[in-house]
């Protein structure tokens, strides 16, 4: 299910430029790989997590012919290699594994910050906030508007902490706003690796279809639990060997809900 959606997320949202992005995160057990739709940097850390830079694609969710899995094609443009190493080492043992597709609303990087020059207050990041001339994965928002000093301070790297800047003061915040929304989960299946990109699906099994839609095998036994609620029979017997003989001998006879070879033709599903 998709998060709950913040406050800062929904005026992102409402705003007239939605700076949405999708984020990959493939959970390998040797290394959790997390693969965000962003051409400003290469990579960057966050909150401890590193973050590779990749054109992503999502094409449409389907479903297959026996409307048993869901499938979401994914693509991702290896813009400078920065993951290829990470994919081909792991490449024969990625299939299976866990991966998720999530959206993220990303500021992205503004402007460099700039010496001697006055900076105000407020929500646009294209004036009220600045990047670091070199890059350490924050931005920064002009708290108490004012003139910036003659040399680039020293950024803090903690979220909400500040630092003064000449009679300006910047505080550090995330490049992403609030968490990410959960869009689909599975697991990993047809993997492409080549030099222009990374492409897989990801699966996951259609939850209840079993419950839906009761698959039986071709069989001579009754595949039903003995008194379930697809045998039904509300006898006073304990036992069942499950053959239609023993279904036809109950008292009263259950033979009519045979959950075996003589009843196949009832069934809506049949598996082979």
């Amino acid at each position: 299910m998709s998060k709950e959606l913040t406050a800062p997320q929904i005026a992102e949202v409402q705003g007239s430029e939605v700076k949405t992005r999708i984020l990959v995160t493939i959970e390998h057990p040797d290394e959790t790989i997390r693969i965000l739709e962003n051409d400003s940097l290469a990579l960057f850390t966050l909150s401890g997590n590193i973050y590779y830079a990749g054109q992503v694609k999502r094409g449409e969710i389907n479903t297959d012919m026996e409307g048993a899995v869901e499938k979401c094609p994914i693509s991702i443009s290896n813009i400078n290699q920065a993951y290829s190493q990470i994919i081909a080492a792991n490449g024969d043992t990625l299939t299976n594994t866990k991966c998720t597709v999530e959206e993220i609303i990303f500021n992205g990087f503004p402007a460099d910050w700039q010496a001697l020059t006055a900076y105000t207050t407020g929500t646009d990041p294209a004036v009220n906030f600045v990047s670091p001339i070199v890059k350490n994965s924050y931005i920064y928002e002009c708290t108490t508007a004012g003139t910036t000093g003659e040399t680039e301070p020293t950024w803090p790297t903690s979220i909400n902490a500040s630092v003064v800047d000449g009679t300006a003061t910047w505080t550090c915040r995330s490049p992403i706003i609030g968490s990410p929304i959960d869009l689909f989960s599975g697991l990993m299946n047809n993997i492409a690796l080549t030099a222009a990109g990374f492409s897989f699906d990801v699966e996951r099994q259609i939850g209840g279809y079993s419950t839906q839609s009761p698959n039986l095998t071709y069989d001579v036994f009754c595949q039903y639990t003995f008194k379930d609620e697809r045998c039904a029979y509300a006898g006073n017997d304990t036992t069942c060997t499950k053959t239609y003989t023993a279904c036809n001998n109950h008292t009263p006879s259950n033979a009519d809900r045979f959950g075996g070879f003589p009843s196949i033709v009832k069934q809506m599903v049949i598996k082979t």
